[in-house]
C-alpha cells in the first residue's frame, strides 16, 4: 500500500514534521508542488492555509475523518485547491489530499 500511494499520480500526500519540514511526499504532489522534500511545507500553502494547518498541528487531534480544503501553491505558482484529510502522530502528520471537482 504505501509503494502504491507513494507513486501514485492522482493521490496527492504528503509527511511532515512538526514543524513543517517536508519528510516525504507522493508522485502527484511532486508534479503539483515540484520536488521539495526538506523545506517547509508552509511555503507550499497560501498564507490562509498555512495558518490553518499549524493550529490544527499543534492541536495535535487524530481526525483523519475530518475533511477541509487547503490551497496548495504549484511549481508554476498557480493555486490548487484540495480536499484533506490530517493524521497528526508525535513526531510526524500526513496529510492525505484530492482534488475538488
Amino acid at each position: 500500500m504505501r509503494a502504491h500511494l507513494a507513486s501514485s499520480s492522482m493521490a496527492h500526500g504528503v509527511v511532515a514534521a512538526p514543524d513543517g519540514s517536508i519528510l516525504g511526499m507522493t508522485a502527484a504532489m511532486d508534479k503539483m508542488v515540484g520536488s521539495v522534500n526538506g523545506q517547509s511545507l508552509w511555503e507550499f500553502l497560501t498564507p490562509e492555509s498555512a495558518e490553518e494547518l499549524r493550529g490544527r498541528v499543534e492541536a495535535g487531534r487524530r481526525s483523519p475523518e475530518s475533511r477541509f480544503p487547503m490551497t496548495f501553491i504549484g511549481a508554476d505558482s498557480s493555486q490548487h485547491v484540495l480536499i484533506c484529510s490530517l493524521d497528526v502522530q508525535p513526531n510526524a502528520f500526513a496529510l492525505m489530499c484530492e482534488r475538488t471537482k
